[in-house]
């Protein structure tokens, strides 16, 4: 992702909570000295694997192509992403003046989409989160942090 939401970090937070009547200080000092940016956290380079693999031959009466591809791609978001395993086979027949002809091709595939949690995606619970709290809590169940 090359473009981002500009988010608060800790000081300019807790500065904008003491400016509306909250002063977080205290809860942020209980993390100590830390300024999480949440969708450094989120997201990632999205790789993407792609292999393919075909065999054809023929005669004077007939031909044949077989394939076969996988295709993994990740998300730009976390334990996002695609794959796909695609198969497809194609022949011919002359008898005569027919020619007589199959096409069949099957695919499955797999997609891990963005989860969502209170009916806000992921990319909104990190541009709302506090950038003072910490990314892992070993004392919560899970091992990651929560408001």
């Amino acid at each position: 992702m090359t473009k981002r939401y500009n988010v608060l970090n800790t000081q300019q937070y807790l500065q904008y909570a003491k400016d509306l009547g909250s002063d977080l200080t205290a809860r942020a000092a209980e993390f100590g000295n830390i300024n999480t940016n949440w969708q450094d956290q989120i997201f990632q380079t999205g790789l993407m694997q792609d292999y393919n693999l075909s065999f054809s031959n023929g005669t004077e009466n007939s031909t044949s192509r077989y394939s076969a591809e996988y295709m993994k791609q990740e998300g730009a978001i976390v334990n996002t992403g695609f794959e796909r395993y695609s198969f497809r086979a194609n022949n011919t027949q002359d008898i005569g003046k027919l020619k007589i002809g199959s096409n069949i091709g099957v695919s499955f595939s797999t997609i891990n989409p963005e989860r969502t949690a209170g009916g806000r995606t992921l990319l909104e619970h990190a541009i709302k989160m506090a950038p003072y709290l910490p990314i892992y809590n070993q004392d919560n169940l899970g091992g990651y942090q929560r408001t």
